[in-house]
């Protein structure tokens, strides 16, 4: 059903966006960071600090309302969401 990563679409993306949010939502669980290809780095100048998933906690540690763990301002992940949009 899907492609690697670096060939998926966008419908793919959502398809598993939608997938891990409603396992999320039933299970009361996160996703694992690996079924997001969660990165410590940027991504085409995207970046966790300006996704809507994401927060700062206190300590400068970042978490993320769909991938479980702490989270990198500067990561990214396929669930990435801009703010301005």
């Amino acid at each position: 059903m899907f492609t690697t990563a670096s060939h998926i679409s966008r419908r793919q993306c959502l398809t598993l966006v939608c997938m891990a949010t409603t396992h999320s939502v039933l299970a009361n669980t996160k996703a694992d960071k690996r079924d997001f290809h969660y990165q410590d780095g940027p991504k085409d100048g995207k970046s966790c600090a300006s996704c809507r998933m994401f927060s700062l906690s206190t300590g400068g540690v970042g978490v993320c309302a769909i991938v479980d763990g702490d989270v990198s301002p500067k990561g990214w992940c396929m669930a990435y969401s801009s703010r301005s949009t």
